[in-house]
Formats: C-alpha cells, sequence, structure tokens
C-alpha cells in the first residue's frame, strides 16, 4: 500500500550481543506521498540507518552483531516487514567490552515542550574511553555524525521523512531538531541481560 503524507513509521533497529538482545526504535513521519512498496520504503530507511550506524560500528565490540530492521507503520496500523542490514553484520572493536548498562547517549531536540528523544547506543569497549573515563574524541566525533545523520531526515528514491518523538496520547509528532551528544557514558537502566526483548 502507498505511503501517505503524515504517516508516522515505527522502525526498530536489532541488534544483539552475547546472545542478548540490543534494539533502538525509531519513528519517521512521511513528508510526502508515494507509491513505492512498504518493502521499498523499508529497504531505503534500512540505508539511511546503515549510514549512520556506519560512523559508530567499528567501536562497537565483534560480538555484536546487526540482525534485522522491521517497520510498522502506525498510521496504517500496518506491519511494513523484516529485513536484514543492507551489509552491516557486526562491530570491529576486539577490547573488552564495557558492561552493557554503559551506553553512548544521543540526545534529540524538539520543538515540543517535553519531547526529547534519547539513543543508547554501545556495546563499546574500553578502547573508547580517555584517561579521564569519558567518551574518547574518536567516539565523541563518530557519534556526532551519527546524530548528524539521522537529524538530516531520510530520503528515497520519491519521498521524504523526518525522524522524531511519537506520542500517541497525544496524536503528536515532534520532529527532531538538534543533537546533542553526552560526553560521559550513560546508563540505560533497562538495558541487561533478559530485558528488552
Amino acid at each position: 500500500m502507498p505511503l501517505s503524507v503524515g504517516d508516522v513509521m515505527r522502525i526498530t533497529a536489532k541488534m544483539s550481543w552475547n546472545q542478548e538482545d540490543i534494539q533502538n526504535v525509531y519513528h519517521i513521519r512521511s513528508s510526502s506521498t508515494t507509491t513505492n512498496s512498504d518493502a521499498t520504503i523499508l529497504g531505503e530507511i534500512a540505508d539511511d540507518l546503515e549510514d549512520a550506524y556506519g560512523y559508530i560500528y567499528a567501536a562497537m565490540h565483534d560480538e555484536m552483531t546487526f540482525d534485522s530492521i522491521s517497520g510498522y507503520n502506525v498510521t496504517a496500523d500496518r506491519f511494513m516487514g523484516e529485513i536484514p542490514w543492507p551489509a552491516l553484520t557486526a562491530g570491529t572493536e576486539g577490547n573488552n567490552p564495557l558492561p552493557m548498562q554503559d551506553s553512548g547517549l544521543v540526545r534529540f531536540a524538539t520543538d515540543a515542550l517535553g519531547s526529547q528523544g534519547r539513543k543508547y547506543l554501545g556495546v563499546f569497549t574500553t578502547a573508547s574511553l580517555d584517561s579521564d573515563g569519558t567518551l574518547s574524541s574518536t567516539l565523541l566525533t563518530a557519534l556526532g555524525n551519527f546524530a548528524a545523520q539521522l537529524v538530516n531526515g531520510v530520503t528515497g528514491a520519491d519521498w521524504a521523512g523526518v525522524y522524531g518523538n511519537w506520542n500517541p496520547t497525544l496524536a503528536r509528532f515532534a520532529s527532531w531538531a538538534e543533537a546533542f551528544v553526552n560526553i560521559y557514558f550513560c546508563t540505560q537502566r533497562r538495558r541487561r541481560p533478559g530485558v528488552g526483548s
């Protein structure tokens, strides 16, 4: 079925580490109508996410795998499909992994009061630690590039979309306007083995 202007999609980037699921969920609102299939649209979104994660995968532990990307059209209440990552298969960093709870945090500001996006990223390794325990300058740069990729939105063959926060209670989509990278590792309390699958 075609994608309409204003349709909100929920995209789940699925990864795993040490046989435990790690997922980053994104919401994208279409800013145009297209006659492309859900499979085509999902593939274009996957390409965009691969570009974003392409900045940071080299800092991720080499036992962290990139599994699949699934899509759901929230507005139309329609499953769009699930596909493998286009090319990414695993992180490449071989040093000791940091604890699962130690994540790189990117915050995304919106114009809506009290609406802020957060993406907890990892699993990173001891190579990402600066001497004072903060994120290394290399990882900070990579996370900044990751954030910029998402703030710029996704452009398909004949459609475009923006990332943001979807609030079903208020039926409000708040587009991400700018991003901030935290210099300290942060803890996502839910990120522990067996939770969040």
